[in-house]
């Protein structure tokens, strides 16, 4: 039942689409559809086959005058004679129906590539702002360290008790500055510069 219900759909949008066919230009156009030119070739041997039959059957030669004479006794030879006109709307219909598609393929193709061109813009964007991420953060990280790796190294050397002998609670202090400076000076300030780059690149996008 279900598959019955889509074969309807199908054979309506089918349908349709002749339908519409039947009231563009182009379809009745020779010049710019063949299929209309190929039709009306397609359907000229049938009254010259059944006017050809009627002429035989009487035992008629095939003269103008004899042919207009049997058109004229027979009036259904005046529907056959349609037959060229009818086959070339029908195959023009069918000219436009192919040409509609393959019209909307192309702009389907178009913007394909469009899309396509878009992304690869996008990508180069996204390139630039990895490289330019990368060098920040190499260079926050430098100039970062370089200072602190100085202060570091003052601390340590005032641990030793070189410059004066410290007394447990000084001690404790120049420890714990140490440990800051490793561990929760530079890893949030690297951090911080990698969110705000991070963000940045998702304005740009």
């Amino acid at each position: 039942m279900e598959k019955l219900s889509e074969d309807s759909k199908s054979f309506l949008l089918v349908v349709k689409e002749f339908a519409m066919a039947l009231c563009r230009i182009r379809t009745y156009s020779i010049s710019k559809n063949w299929y209309c030119f190929f039709g009306i070739l397609w359907g000229i041997p049938i009254p010259i086959v059944t006017i050809g039959i009627d002429l035989y059957s009487t035992g008629l030669d095939p003269a103008i005058p004899n042919i207009i004479g049997i058109i004229t006794t027979h009036p259904l030879h005046f529907f056959f004679l349609l037959h060229p006109i009818l086959f070339g709307i029908v195959f023009g219909a069918m000219g436009t129906v192919r040409y509609n598609k393959e019209q909307k393929i192309e702009e389907f193709e178009k913007s394909l590539i469009n899309k396509n061109t878009e992304l690869e813009q996008v990508n180069k964007k996204l390139q630039e702002l990895d490289r330019l991420k990368s060098s920040f953060l190499s260079m926050v990280s430098h100039e970062l360290r370089t200072p602190l790796t100085t202060i570091q190294g003052y601390i340590t050397f005032l641990r030793t008790g070189k410059p004066g002998t410290l007394n447990p609670i000084q001690n404790e202090c120049l420890k714990i500055s140490e440990e800051t400076v490793d561990d929760n000076l530079v890893v949030p300030l690297v951090a911080a510069a990698m969110i705000y780059i991070l963000d940045k690149v998702h304005l740009v996008i």
